[in-house]
């Protein structure tokens, strides 16, 4: 075999050894939103979101609400398998904890999506593995949240409940009767809805 054309051999090879590794997701310990933009797709051990908070595999994240008020979340799904198609979450989900079991991510549409496939313990149904399909954006919705008192919502108590909270108040000698007052004549129209 003739030097030039093993030369040529040599350099295909190499071009085609590289355009192989390039069309490979890379691996990071660490990454930041910023950092994802420049890099087609990749995975990573340790992810900071375009807000600043820190997600890592291992670590427990909630579910908060659905986004937009709807009973399905947007982002969050059931994994049943790997090659079946991921089913939605309902809003009875809401404050479940996950844990991160993989944290990747890929351009679409020149945007990097960044998502998060986590597990829990005990899930009904024999439904161990979640998918956030979207991270930044179920950040953003309030559908995930890096502790449990961070976005979840917990409702406000009703007109009724809150006379009574002041009423123990008033009893225990936190507030006043003039404050105890007012705060009854506040809610007594709630109350009798008037």
């Amino acid at each position: 075999m003739s030097k030039p054309i093993r030369l040529i051999e040599i350099i295909i090879a190499t071009a085609m050894l590289s355009f192989s590794v390039s069309l490979q997701a890379k691996k990071y310990d660490a990454i930041t939103y910023e950092q994802t933009l420049e890099v087609k797709k990749g995975s990573t051990i340790e992810y900071t979101s375009a807000s600043g908070e820190k997600f890592s595999v291992g670590q427990e994240i909630y579910l908060g609400t659905p986004a937009n008020g709807h009973q399905i979340f947007t982002y969050a799904f059931l994994r049943v398998g790997l090659r079946q198609q991921p089913f939605q979450i309902w809003s009875a989900w809401t404050g479940s904890r996950l844990k991160i079991d993989k944290i990747f991510w890929k351009q679409v549409q020149g945007q990097p999506t960044v998502s998060v496939n986590t597990s829990m313990k005990d899930a009904g149904f024999g439904a161990k593995k979640q998918l956030i399909g979207n991270l930044e954006a179920a950040i953003e919705s309030g559908e995930v949240a890096t502790s449990k008192e961070s976005k979840i919502p917990v409702p406000e108590k009703s007109p009724i409940e809150k006379l009574k909270e002041a009423k123990e108040l008033l009893d225990l000698e936190v507030i006043t009767q003039d404050e105890y007052d007012e705060i009854k004549e506040r809610l007594t129209p709630l109350i009798l809805g008037k």
